[in-house]
């Protein structure tokens, strides 16, 4: 898959407009940024979704990588799997602890949650190193050659993106802050990450759920 660059995006929008100025290369990385944390919370997007790591738990708790955005799922060895479904809420964390301090783990409890810069594991004691598989936190935009997190099939969106932004704030330098993901290019891109997830297939009896 090829990954868009910030540098590549900005050259792009700007081959399409007269003013090439430094002052309007600047303003398109601002706008390029203020759009991909518009898009990175439209949808949990597939090319978000491969962050991965092996950490090593300390008191049944994980640190981040410096990447995390949102927790998808995690494995300890053979015997330990969560994912969403896994989640604990404040509620279910005290009960679990039967009155404790939150920090005490019940072994009765089954369970993961994020706390700052950590994911918390309930349910026992985890030596073995925990493989954690979570959305990455895109990374900032900047005008240079470096690989985005962005696929290329982003390209005319971020375009579009970056010419609405310089149309309008031409005529009002406010427009940023009310600006909107084009429908059309938002749409195109959902289908295509649509056709990237795997669908549960039917088995020789016609049943779904396995292969």
């Amino acid at each position: 898959m090829t990954f868009l660059t910030g540098k590549g995006m900005i050259d792009d929008a700007l081959s399409l407009i007269r003013n090439n100025s430094t002052s309007v290369r600047g303003k398109m990385e601002l706008w390029l940024n203020i759009m991909a944390q518009k898009l990175a919370v439209v949808r949990p997007w597939t090319f978000l979704g491969n962050g991965s790591a092996v950490v090593t738990p300390s008191d049944n708790a994980l640190l981040m990588p410096d990447d995390y955005g949102q927790f998808q799922s995690l494995r300890a060895g053979t015997a330990l799997f969560f994912d969403g479904r896994n989640r604990l809420t404040p509620g279910e964390i005290v009960q679990g602890c039967r009155g404790f301090a939150e920090e005490i783990r019940s072994t009765d409890t089954d369970g993961v949650t994020t706390r700052k810069t950590y994911i918390v594991l309930y349910g026992g004691a985890v030596s073995d190193d925990v493989t954690v598989s979570y959305t990455i936190e895109p990374q900032l935009i900047t005008d240079s050659v470096n690989e985005t997190c962005w696929p290329v099939n982003c390209r005319p969106l971020f375009m579009r993106a970056l010419l609405d932004f310089f149309y309008e704030y031409d005529m009002d330098e406010r427009s940023a802050l009310s600006y909107q993901l084009g429908s059309a290019e938002l749409s195109d891109l959902k289908a295509w990450d649509n056709s990237m997830k795997p669908k549960t297939q039917r088995n020789s009896h016609g049943y779904r759920g396995s292969r």
